[in-house]
């Protein structure tokens, strides 16, 4: 336990006198102003208390005396002057059974030394610039050259955010010559820095508000000097820009000698000036109305990284993330070299009919209108192995011995509402209708009857649609071969290796 407590000073009565006898005798009254301290305690805890003018230091905190715990308030009285400010704090550690308690001394805290470039001319020294990035608190050593006249040591305006509610030292030491030397003063520019502040200084030996504090004043002798000063900004963080005062002490108050005094539990004597004890008074008291809960402290400063902690466990594998885009091609790799001849590949299949030759002689025999070459073939059922370009094949049915018709041509013929059969009459398929035909630029509408397969076709250019029976409400219904695929495989022909009027390639499955 770690308490701390601001005196609240109040008169009280000491009360010392010695009695010997019963005769009658003069008794002297000491009538003194005293601190009354009290705190709650814990049995099986020693307590000792510590007392201090100045909290702000972390050394400096002197051991006013000690008892051990008993579960009830401990209360005791502390000599003071009237316009004294005293601060107290109690530190208790486990007792054993029948142990005396063993004061406590204070933590002695190490504080950080920084040394500052010296002040070797007279004039002004920028403690701010002198600084610079460096971390703000502790002990700044500066030496000032010996020979040089007064020199005015210039603070951080209180109001910058930097220096808020920050405490350093300043340890100056001054050089001396045979003809002595000048005074060192504090200043505080304003913030436009076009001159000094004339309330932003407390002197605290003084007790006054300032405008300079002289911390060396000048003087004849050839002695070096040295002062240590601290310095308290008491600007806190929600205060304006204009800020408060730098407070400044060069010499630390000492806390004023402890009244003798013995503990027993929550009893306590007082020694008599001429050496002997008083009687035990009980000074415990009742346990007072928990006061109100005080206001939140304002944020400390960030705090130091800790240590980088080890390496955790590796988690669990994340899903596989979305695939990135296509890199940029690479560059193009030199070319291999000449590989051996391969062995001859089997026969390929019969190509498609290569492109119309030369226009010939004129033309077909006609007879009472009809063209003879085709009223020929239709007779026949012979459609293979014959030119039918620009011929008008409107309406026929294209039968053909063997169910084949091969190796013709119908470029730019009119081939609309052709039909064919290609079945036997025991329902089984041949092998297909048409098979190594071009049907380039041709206009074709297919009167599908059933099922129609076409081999290494050309229609490149072609007005390729189909129609179909049925049943049902889409009879004789015209669907363009780009959208044939909506179409069941027995609406339409299937297509093995042709060229389809945009130029594409079609190969659907085998029948």
């Amino acid at each position: 336990m770690n308490c701390r407590y601001s005196g609240r000073v109040f008169a009280a009565l000491v009360l010392v006198f010695s009695v010997t006898t019963l005769q009658a005798q003069n008794v002297q009254l000491d009538i003194e102003r005293s601190v009354k301290v009290e705190f709650n305690s814990q049995k099986g805890y020693s307590y000792n208390v510590y007392g201090t003018s100045d909290p702000a230091k972390k050394t400096g905190w002197k051991l006013l005396g000690g008892g051990d715990g008993t579960g009830e308030n401990i209360v005791f009285f502390y000599r003071t002057e009237t316009d004294q400010k005293v601060f107290f704090k109690v530190e208790s550690e486990p007792s054993g059974p029948g142990e005396e308690p063993k004061p406590q001394e204070p933590v002695q805290s190490i504080v950080p030394i920084t040394n500052l470039p010296p002040a070797e001319s007279s004039g002004t020294y920028s403690l701010g610039e002198a600084i610079g990035e460096n971390e703000i608190g502790g002990v700044y050593r500066i030496g000032v050259s010996a020979g040089t006249d007064g020199v005015v040591l210039e603070l951080p305006h209180p109001g910058l955010q930097e220096y808020r509610q920050k405490q350093i030292k300043l340890s100056i030491y001054r050089g001396g010559t045979g003809l002595g030397s000048g005074k060192v003063s504090l200043k505080v520019p304003t913030l436009a820095g076009d001159e000094y502040e004339s309330r932003k200084l407390v002197d605290n030996g003084a007790k006054q508000i300032t405008d300079e504090v002289i911390i060396l004043p000048a003087t004849g002798s050839k002695d070096g000097r040295k002062v240590v000063v601290d310095l308290f900004n008491d600007t806190a963080n929600t205060d304006g820009a204009a800020g408060g005062q730098w407070v400044v002490t060069t010499a630390a108050e000492a806390v004023e000698p402890t009244l003798a005094h013995q503990w027993a539990g929550t009893k306590l004597t007082l020694q008599n000036p001429d050496g002997t004890w008083g009687e035990w008074v009980n000074l415990q008291g009742a346990q007072g109305i928990r006061g109100p809960e005080g206001p939140q402290g304002s944020a400390g400063p960030q705090g130091i990284a800790g240590p980088e902690g080890s390496q955790g466990l590796v988690g669990p594998r994340g899903n596989r993330g979305p695939e990135g885009p296509q890199g940029i091609p690479g560059p193009l790799g030199p070319k291999g070299a000449q590989g051996s001849e391969g062995p001859r590949g089997p026969q390929g299949l019969q190509g498609v009919a290569g492109p119309a030759g030369p226009k010939g002689p004129a033309g077909n025999v006609s007879a009472q209108g009809y063209d003879l070459a085709v009223f020929s073939a239709a007779i026949h059922s012979d459609w293979s192995n014959k030119n039918f370009d620009g011929k008008d094949l409107s309406g026929i049915v294209l039968e053909q011995r063997g169910h084949i018709i091969e190796n013709s041509s119908f470029r730019n013929a009119n081939l609309q509402y052709i039909s064919g059969s290609t079945r036997q009459n025991s329902g089984n398929y041949f092998e297909g209708l048409f098979r190594n035909c071009d049907f380039s630029g041709a206009n074709i509408i297919v009167e599908v009857v059933t099922t129609m397969t076409i081999r290494n076709c050309n229609f490149r250019g072609a007005q390729l649609k189909f129609t179909y029976f049925s049943s049902g409400p889409d009879h004789g219904k015209i669907v363009d071969w780009k959208n044939m695929d909506s179409l069941n495989k027995w609406e339409r022909p299937v297509f093995i290796n042709c060229t389809m009027p945009d130029g594409s390639t079609r190969t659907d499955s085998e029948p």
